[in-house]
C-alpha cells in the first residue's frame, strides 16, 4: 500500500513537470514563429535598400545589419530553450511509461550485448524488446549502456550490490538532476561515442607540413579580398580569376584531407560539448553515497593525494588506467607534482639518447624503455635525483645529440657513445 501511494505521488509530479514543460516548448515555439518573420522582414529590408539606392545603399545597410545580429542570438537562445522543453517533456513522458507499464518497444534493447551462450541472459530477459535492458537504459552515452550491460551480465558481491542500491537511492530524490542531465545536448541514442572518439582524437593529423597552414589561409584571403573590391567597385580585378583558379586547384589537392577533418569536427563537436558539459555538471552535485562520489572524483573533482600512500608502481598503473596516459605522463605526474614519488619519465630526447649510448636496445619504444631505464638507476635515488637524470639527457638530447644531425663534435659522450662510432648516426 505504501509503495502504491509512493507511485501515485511520483506519477503526480512527473505529469505535473510534463505538462509545465510542454506548455514551456509551445511558448518558444511561438516565440521561434515570430523571430523567423522578424529576420526574414529585416532581410527584406535590406534587400528592398539596395534595390531602391544601389551602390549608395552601403551606410544605409548598417540599419537592417545592426537589428539582424542581435535577432540571430535571440533567435538562438529561443531555439536552444525549446529544445530543451522538448527533451524534457519527453523525459518524463518516459517516466510515466515506467510507471504506468507501457514502456515496451519504446527504448533501446541492448541487442548488441546479446550472447546466446551467456548462463541466464536469454533466460531474464535481459535484452531484446520488452527486455530489463531496455527498462532501465536512460543512459547518455554508449560507455554508459556498456557499463549497464556489464552490470547485468556478471553477478556482483553484497557490497558492490548495496553500493549500487545506495546510489540509485540517492539519484531517486534528485529529480532536477536527472533532468538536467536528460536534456543536455541533442536526444540522440547514446550520442557520446566513448570508442569513436577516442580514436578519432588519437588518428594522426590529415594536413601536415608547414606551408599549407601559410598558404591556404592566404589564398582564400585573396581570393575574398579580391571578390569584396569587385563588388565595391564594380570592376572585376585583373588578378580575380588566376586566383581563383590557384585557390581552386589548391581545393582539388586537399579536398580529401579537408573533408576528412571538416567531417570529423562536424560529427565529434557535439560529442566532446555534451561530454564536457554532462561532467561540469555532475561535478557540481553534492553527492553522499560512496559510488557517487567515486564517480564525481573521476569527472573531474580529484585530488590525488591519496597516490602517497601507494607504491610507485601501484601509483603508476592506477593513473595509467586513465585513458590516454601513459608511462611518461603517470611518471611525470608523480615526480613533478607535490607528491615528489620518485619515477622516473622518459620523453623522447631522452630516450634517444639511451638508445644512442646503448642503454636501451634500437628496437625498445618510448614506453617500455620506462622500467629499463628506471633499473639502471640506484634503487634509493630520491624523485629529485631521477628528475636531474632525465633532465641531463633531455637537454643533451635537445641541444647536442640531435635527431638528424648530432653535433658528436663536440658531445662531452663521443668517446663512450658507440653510434659516434657509426657510419650512419640515426637511432
Amino acid at each position: 500500500m505504501e509503495n502504491r501511494r509512493e507511485d501515485s505521488s511520483v506519477e503526480t509530479t512527473y505529469r505535473a513537470r510534463l505538462a509545465a514543460r510542454q506548455a514551456d516548448a509551445g511558448r518558444f515555439e511561438h516565440a521561434h514563429a515570430r523571430l523567423a518573420w522578424a529576420r526574414l522582414g529585416v532581410f527584406g529590408l535590406a534587400a528592398a535598400l539596395v534595390v531602391m539606392l544601389g551602390r549608395e545603399s552601403a551606410p544605409w545597410l548598417a540599419i537592417p545589419l545592426v537589428a539582424f545580429i542581435p535577432l540571430l542570438f535571440i533567435h538562438a537562445r529561443t531555439l536552444n530553450a525549446r529544445d530543451r522543453a522538448t527533451r524534457a517533456a519527453a523525459f518524463y513522458e518516459r517516466g510515466l511509461a515506467r510507471l504506468t507499464d507501457t514502456w515496451q518497444g519504446t527504448g533501446a534493447r541492448g541487442e548488441r550485448f546479446r550472447d546466446a551462450s551467456h548462463l541466464y541472459a536469454d533466460d531474464l530477459d535481459l535484452f531484446g524488446a520488452g527486455g530489463l535492458f531496455e527498462l532501465l537504459v536512460t543512459n547518455r552515452t554508449r560507455a554508459g549502456e556498456e557499463m549497464l550491460a556489464a552490470w547485468l551480465l556478471a553477478p556482483a558481491g553484497p557490497a558492490a550490490v548495496r553500493a549500487r542500491q545506495g546510489a540509485v537511492t540517492e539519484l531517486s530524490r534528485k529529480l532536477d538532476l536527472r533532468e538536467e542531465l536528460a536534456v543536455l545536448g541533442p536526444d540522440l541514442d547514446a550520442t557520446v561515442r566513448t570508442h569513436d572518439l577516442t580514436a578519432w582524437a588519437a588518428a594522426p593529423p590529415q594536413l601536415r607540413g608547414t606551408w599549407p597552414r601559410l598558404v591556404l589561409p592566404l589564398a582564400a584571403a585573396v581570393s575574398t579580398s579580391l571578390v569584396i573590391q569587385w563588388i565595391w567597385t564594380g570592376v572585376p580585378p585583373d588578378l580575380l580569376v588566376p586566383a581563383l583558379a590557384a585557390q581552386g586547384l589548391l581545393a582539388l589537392r586537399f579536398r580529401h584531407a579537408a573533408h576528412h577533418v571538416a567531417h570529423g569536427i562536424e560529427e565529434r563537436e557535439q560529442e566532446l560539448r555534451v561530454l564536457a558539459t554532462l561532467m561540469e555538471r555532475i561535478e557540481r552535485e553534492p553527492v553522499d553515497s560512496p559510488l557517487l562520489r567515486a564517480l564525481r572524483d573521476r569527472c573531474g573533482g580529484l585530488d590525488l593525494a591519496f597516490l602517497a600512500d601507494m607504491e610507485v608502481e601501484a601509483a603508476r598503473a592506477w593513473l595509467q588506467a586513465i585513458p590516454g596516459v601513459g608511462p611518461k605522463t603517470s611518471a611525470a605526474v608523480l615526480s613533478f607534482s607535490t607528491l615528489r614519488m620518485p619515477a622516473l619519465p622518459v620523453d623522447s630526447h631522452h630516450h634517444r639518447v639511451a638508445q644512442r649510448l646503448g642503454l636501451i636496445g634500437k628496437t625498445v619504444d618510448v614506453g617500455p624503455s620506462h622500467p629499463i631505464l628506471r633499473a639502471q638507476l640506484p634503487a634509493d635515488w630520491s624523485a629529485q635525483d631521477l628528475y636531474d637524470n632525465h633532465e641531463i639527457l633531455m637537454l643533451h638530447g635537445q641541444k647536442v645529440c640531435h635527431h638528424r644531425r648530432p653535433a658528436c663534435g663536440r658531445c662531452v659522450l663521443v668517446d663512450l657513445c658507440p653510434s659516434a662510432r657509426l657510419p650512419t648516426r640515426e637511432p
